[in-house]
């Protein structure tokens, strides 16, 4: 999959200049991601007709830590990808897509999403990504290093969620972030933010018949 990187407003958008809208009808669709407060969402808008000329409201998604557009290619037929884990078929080639990254996203997911969208523009998007990394490596550290003082509760007898248990394992856990925050930045593996040439340059397109 190609990255679509600077695409963050509606003047700056990713644009389908040749859209398909039910059955025969032909649009211009956009689509970018807003960062704000909350987080950042996928955005997309389809004008009323080719020409482009007028635009509906804008449609968005709810809020994720980070958000990215990606576009299939051909040597992405056959590779799995999504929850689903369903492979790309070739008719999708052309076609543009979102990545999302929330809370608990494995590490090669967030590996792969680093990747592909750094260096990334942002300070928040930066420090989440380095966050996420940190948390998603720790967690699978905690899973097979981590060797408990207390033995875990048993809920079936009325287990607290409140046990010795649960508080050494968020210790040991907080102890591993720190670790691997460290670790990533030593690394550079997030390197500090950098703007994209294309931050201000015109909508670019995908080719004709483009659709999500």
């Amino acid at each position: 999959m190609k990255a679509l990187k600077g695409h963050t407003s509606f003047e700056t958008a990713h644009l389908s200049p040749d859209f398909p809208a039910g059955f025969t009808k032909r649009v211009q669709r956009k689509v970018w991601v807003e960062t704000n407060k909350r987080g950042q969402r996928a955005v997309s808008n389809t004008s009323t007709d080719i020409t482009g000329k007028r635009w509906c409201a804008p449609k968005a998604s709810t809020y994720d830590l980070l958000c990215g557009i990606v576009q299939v290619e051909a040597s992405d037929v056959g590779q799995p990808h999504g929850y689903s884990q369903e492979p790309w078929e070739k008719k999708e080639v052309g076609h543009v897509h979102f990545m999302h990254v929330g809370s608990g996203c494995n590490v090669a997911f967030l590996e792969k999403f680093n990747a592909m969208f750094g260096p990334f523009e942002t300070e928040y998007e930066r420090q989440t990504m380095r966050a996420e990394l940190a948390i998603a490596r720790a967690t699978a550290r905690r899973e097979t290093e981590w060797k408990p003082e207390h033995p875990e509760p048993d809920y079936d007898r009325g287990g607290s969620i409140w046990s010795d248990w649960h508080i050494e394992s968020r210790k040991a856990l907080i102890a591993l972030v720190i670790e691997e925050n460290s670790k990533i930045a030593a690394a550079d593996e997030v390197p500090e933010p950098k703007v994209f040439a294309v931050k201000f340059a015109p909508a670019q397109e995908t080719p004709e018949g483009a659709m999500f």
